[in-house]
């Protein structure tokens, strides 16, 4: 019976040890980085940095030091939350934004003048768990109505994994998703879009545990120009010209140019767009072979258009 009490009372020590060590060690539970947070303080001559660059969760805090009050407005205005938009931020307090979507934002104060007074938060996707993703387009600028190919790799390397495609044509403020695309065996994968207007891509895909984001890349747009010689008599050149893009540049002018002796080119006058963003019109052609075109200044292109000018045409006279 001692023998049977001897046994029991071992073991219920034993017990005990395991249990003390039980709570004596740490117990790690993993968690979730925290949410970062950057200021950006209002001065009495502008905004100090005036760039900042979070990632998707992370914090902006608005610091105002300088005697007046300021005014912080943000566009566009979706991918964050605030206490108001814009913020009226007093002298000596602070306000906040938190940033819930990648892409830029823009911050300015209203009330003043000058570039001091204007920033920009670029919002970074979150790092990517056991994996990655990359994307590049095939042309940093293309004309309307031509395609541009996306292509990238996602990591680790594998076939049949679904690749989203998101756009954020200007001037909307998300991304939406627009094609998925399957990657090939090494992990590659190609899309061809022809954007409408200037337009920010990013590719993303999630397989089992591996997943990510991709760098934004931005393809930026020009209006087609066309222009064409339709007629010569005497000195007089009869040229046609037309604009394309998704807006109508009917009464908007355009710069007829003709190549100079440097290899430049020179204005010669004026023309406003007609019916159908189309005009036809005459110049004065000089002896021998001028070469012209049509130039469409970035003021007249639209929001969302860079500049763009037509191919050259020669008059021979």
């Amino acid at each position: 019976m001692k023998q049977r009490f001897s046994v029991a009372r071992s073991w219920l020590g034993l017990v005990a040890v395991v249990v003390a060590a039980a709570v004596a060690l740490p117990v790690v539970i993993g968690s979730p980085a925290s949410a970062a947070t950057q200021t950006v303080t209002i001065t009495a001559s502008g905004y100090v940095p005036a760039d900042v660059t979070i990632q998707v969760g992370d914090t902006v805090s608005f610091a105002n030091s300088d005697a007046a009050a300021h005014q912080v407005e943000l566009k566009p205005t979706s991918g964050f939350s605030c206490t108001a938009n814009p913020l009226v931020v007093q002298p000596a307090a602070t306000q906040s934004c938190t940033f819930s979507s990648a892409g830029n934002v823009n911050f300015s104060d209203p009330n003043k003048k000058g570039n001091t007074f204007r920033g920009s938060v670029t919002v970074a996707s979150p790092p990517s768990a056991g994996g990655s993703i990359t994307l590049a387009a095939s042309r940093p600028l293309v004309i309307y109505g031509s395609k541009v190919t996306l292509s990238g790799k996602v990591n680790p390397a594998k076939g049949g994994v679904s690749v989203d495609i998101l756009a954020r044509p200007y001037p909307e403020a998300a991304f939406a998703k627009v094609a998925a695309v399957a990657s090939s065996a090494d992990g590659s994968y190609l899309f061809a879009v022809p954007p409408q207007v200037r337009t920010e891509y990013q590719a993303q895909f999630v397989d089992g545990n591996a997943k990510g984001s991709s760098a934004v890349v931005s393809v930026h747009v020009r209006p087609r120009v066309t222009l064409s010689v339709t007629g010569l008599r005497g000195g007089v050149a009869t040229l046609r010209t037309g604009v394309v893009s998704t807006i109508n540049y009917s009464g908007k002018p355009v710069l007829v140019q003709r190549r100079n002796s440097q290899g430049g080119w020179t204005n010669v006058k004026s023309v406003a767009l007609g019916q159908f963003s189309r005009r036809r019109f005459t110049v004065k052609a000089p002896r021998g072979t001028s070469r012209w075109r049509i130039y469409l200044q970035a003021s007249q292109a639209g929001g969302g258009y860079d500049a763009s000018f037509s191919p050259t045409r020669s008059v021979r006279r």
